[in-house]
């Protein structure tokens, strides 16, 4: 992988709307945090909830902490995110993700040429159990994770 171009800032958004999530949004947060490419902010939006609003900012130091401001879902609270980031790059986490450490360089890498307007990757499922028997690799995009024929290199 060619090395991330150096003075490339951005920004991480994950939205959130329950704390039903907290867990795994707080194992989102943390590893948006220990990104190798560390990004410029960490910006938790959440959807129209006080009170897990009040608790983002109580209990996650080290991260902005917006209330969506726009229509309520996950569309409106990127847009906040977006919005309100101080960075030109903006990198988008769902609240039920866990992101390598190297997720954020190598999105920023694709910026190098630039008539590059947006990067994406791999997306591997964390099953709750196992993986369904019966769920061939060309349906997996039903449950938002990498599929068999998406694109394996750039495109």
């Amino acid at each position: 992988m060619p090395p991330t171009p150096s003075g490339t800032d951005a920004s991480i958004v994950i939205p959130t709307h329950t704390q039903l999530r907290w867990d795994s949004l707080s194992r989102t947060v943390a590893s948006a945090l220990a990104q190798e490419h560390r990004a410029a902010e960490v910006i938790v939006v959440v959807d129209h909830n006080p009170e897990l609003a009040a608790r983002v900012k109580r209990e996650m130091p080290g991260v902005t902490v917006l209330e969506n401001d726009s229509a309520r879902g996950a569309s409106g609270t990127r847009n906040t995110g977006a919005f309100h980031s101080r960075t030109s790059l903006i990198a988008f986490l769902d609240d039920d993700t866990v992101a390598s450490p190297a997720w954020l360089g190598g999105l920023i890498v694709a910026f190098a040429d630039p008539t590059v307007i947006g990067a994406g990757g791999g997306i591997l499922p964390a099953w709750e159990r196992t993986r369904p028997r019966w769920m061939p690799d060309e349906l997996l995009w039903t449950v938002g994770v990498s599929y068999t024929g998406m694109p394996t290199s750039v495109a």
